[in-house]
This record gives structure tokens, sequence and C-alpha cells, in this order.
């Protein structure tokens, strides 16, 4: 019941702060439309790419680009503000789970874009005959990206600072991960060892499931739950580590 309260503290918190909300929003459509000019650009001719036309690649880059709202990088950075503050040593104290706190709060950060953004592709999904594979592929892979986050912001008992982390994660994000382009118009080999990569399955994997592309829905939810398990245990194993040699005094 309390990741409950921790979830909805940060729902109010999004609602208190609405002017922030919409400039996301604003800076989102902003990116979407340059997106889509470019590609607008490579389709003015009639041609096709791969199994794409201009009407198919725009579907897709618009739900990729939502999704990418849903998946971000709050939680690789939440760590460091802790350690570097001070304020990890009373987390540690508190009697809750510090990753099970870290999931609530992003759950509570997304809840108003699932609302708003999600349904609509949810009633979308709905036209397919995998309707629940989806739901429990957008599930499995919210949770196994935010445990890759969980895992890599333990970095920052080690680094003085992981701000730079943020360019490098979203250039990685917008390419693997199938926002900038569909990954299945790259080589075949390339794609099929790329598209079972963590960002591709909550980016690329996601969409051409709210398209109705794909056809290995459970295969994809089995490889999300690995990852989702390999990452945790590493949080593990390596939040252990660094509590060694954390000192407690906040810079």
């Amino acid at each position: 019941m309390r990741y409950l309260y921790i979830a909805l503290t940060e729902i109010k918190s999004k609602l208190t702060y609405r002017f922030d909300l919409g400039v996301e929003f604003f800076s989102k459509l902003i990116e979407l439309t340059m997106t889509l000019a470019v590609w607008n650009a490579v389709f003015s001719s009639g041609i096709t790419i791969r199994d794409y036309d201009k009407k198919s690649m725009i579907a897709y880059l618009v739900i990729s680009s939502v999704l990418s709202f849903l998946y971000t990088f709050e939680p690789c950075f939440r760590l460091g503000k802790l350690i570097h503050s001070g304020r990890l040593s009373v987390q540690l104290i508190r009697p809750i789970n510090l990753w099970k706190s870290g999931l609530a709060e992003q759950t509570g950060r997304k809840a108003i874009y699932f609302i708003i953004l999600f349904i609509p592709f949810v009633i979308f999904a709905k036209l397919h005959n995998y309707f629940v594979l989806s739901i429990i592929l957008f599930i499995v892979n919210f949770v196994m990206f935010y445990s890759l986050m969980a895992f890599i912001s333990t970095v920052a008992f080690w680094l003085e600072n992981t701000w730079p982390l943020r360019p490098v994660f979203s250039a990685v994000y917008s390419l693997l991960g199938g926002i900038l382009f569909p990954l299945d118009i790259l080589p075949e080999p390339v794609y099929r060892i790329l598209v079972y990569n963590p960002f591709a399955l909550v980016g690329h994997v996601t969409a051409k499931t709210l398209t109705g592309s794909n056809e290995n829905i459970a295969l994809y939810i089995l490889i999300s739950v690995f990852y989702t398990l390999i990452f945790y245990f590493l949080y593990k194993i390596f939040f252990k580590a660094g509590l060694k040699k954390y000192e407690g005094v906040g810079l």
C-alpha cells in the first residue's frame, strides 16, 4: 500500500505542474514534426522502403514517438541524486524497498501519459486477436526498462556526475529503439540481431505490435521477462557493492 501512495503522490505532482507537462508535449511535437518532415521528403517521389509506404511510416513514427513519453531516463539519475545529496542514508533506514519505491515513482510519473496517450492505442490493438498479449508486453516492457535504468543508476556510486550519460542514452534509444526509423528497414541479418535488444523491445517491437504487424509477441514477452530478471539481479549486486564505499555525506 505504501508504494501506491508513492505513485499517487507523483500523479498529484504531475497534475500540479501542468505547465511542465505542456512543455514536454510541445517539445515532443516539434521533434516528431521534424522527423516526419524528413520522411515526407524521402517518400515525396512515391517510393516504398521495404514494406513501408508514406502512410504506414507516419503511423509507425507517431506511435514510436508516443511510446518515448513512457520510456524515459529519470530512474537512471534518481540514485545519483540521493547519493550526492546524502539523502540515501535516510532512504536506507526507512521500511521501504528502494527499487520498488523507484518503480512506484516512475509509474506515477507516467500514469498521465498512459491515460492520455496509450488508451487510444490499446483500443486500436483490441481490433486484433492479441489484445491481451499486447497489454502484457507493455507492462513487462515497462518494468524491464525501469530495471535497466535502475541497474545503470548504480554507476553513481563510482562517478561524481552521471548527467553526461543522458545524451548518450538518448542517442542509443533513438537508434537502437527504432524511434527515428523502423529497425526492419535495415538489412535482415542486422535487424535479426538488433530486434532483441532492450531498447528495440520497448520501442520498435511495441510500435509494430500496436500497428498489427507482429506475430511473435509471446516470444518478445519471454525475452523481456528474461531481461528484467537479469537487470534486477545485476542491480542488486552492484547496489550492494556500491554501499560498501558509500560514506553517507552529501556534496
